[in-house]
């Protein structure tokens, strides 16, 4: 790391990220072989170790997947987690725009909702659960680009920064299945390096997948807590030398472009 910068990976954060808690989904602790004996031990579990990790004014970016079951009981267990939540809805979640509906024989009827219907769904996850902002997944969608998120806070530009989704670039939550909800996952680049990815969506595939730059933040590979960002900062530079230099190596030199053309 060049010495003339800020020692960023000594910088402590109170941001966090998470994915797949699964509340209220019994099946989850049979498929994933999760530790508990019942739901409400397993909501317990993840709760408390939450709570032992995040404090009330820390920021937490929930990558998907939060809630089944019955909704009106599932959700508002989310408020009893700490910190300011931001929901980057999952294909389980119903504020999600890719949302499948299907019929009693489990085949698909419909994907999508009008914007009505979404908004809807939106506030309805914004006043049970306590989210502070949910975003659908409609935007990925349209533009093929995922949400860019200062790894230590501050300003988005002279921080590091990485992509986060509740989808992988590739990958799902069983290596037999091909990749669904493609048009809602972050491109890779054409060329180039890709961005690291901070994800959900697999459960125990993985933790970190160093060769396409993707770290699963779900419960089930990190003992049922959150992740700090400052551990994600250092796990990235283990496997990526120099990560947080080539970004601000590119933004001060797209800086310079711009003040060129003043």
């Amino acid at each position: 790391m060049n010495p003339a910068r800020p020692g960023w990976r000594a910088l402590k954060t109170k941001m966090w990220f998470s994915a797949d808690l699964h509340f209220g989904h019994a099946s989850i602790i049979e498929h994933c072989d999760r530790p508990f004996r019942t739901l409400d031990e397993m909501h317990e579990a993840i709760i408390a170790r939450w709570n032992e990790r995040v404090s009330p004014d820390d920021t937490v970016w929930l990558l998907g997947d939060i809630a089944l079951g019955d909704r009106d009981v599932t959700l508002p267990l989310v408020r009893r987690l700490h910190g300011h939540k931001r929901l980057v809805a999952g294909n389980h979640d119903l504020c999600f725009h890719g949302r499948k509906v299907r019929n009693a024989d489990g085949e698909v009827i419909s994907q999508g909702m009008s914007k009505a219907e979404l908004a809807r769904m939106v506030q309805w996850y914004r006043d049970a659960a306590g989210f502070d902002a949910v975003i659908t997944g409609e935007a990925i969608r349209r533009s093929g680009y995922a949400i860019h998120v200062p790894l230590l806070g501050g300003p988005m530009f002279g921080h590091p920064t990485v992509l986060v989704s509740h989808f992988p670039y590739t990958g799902e939550s069983r290596s037999d299945y091909p990749d669904r909800y493609v048009e809602y996952r972050p491109q890779l680049p054409k060329r180039g390096v890709a961005p690291w990815l901070i994800h959900g969506h697999v459960h125990t595939q993985w933790a970190i997948d160093p060769a396409m730059h993707q770290i699963n933040v779900g419960v089930d590979v990190w003992d049922f807590a959150p992740v700090g960002a400052d551990e994600l900062a250092a796990l990235i530079e283990d496997f990526d030398p120099g990560f947080a230099d080539r970004q601000l190596t590119a933004m001060e030199a797209a800086a310079k472009v711009r003040e060129a053309k003043r």
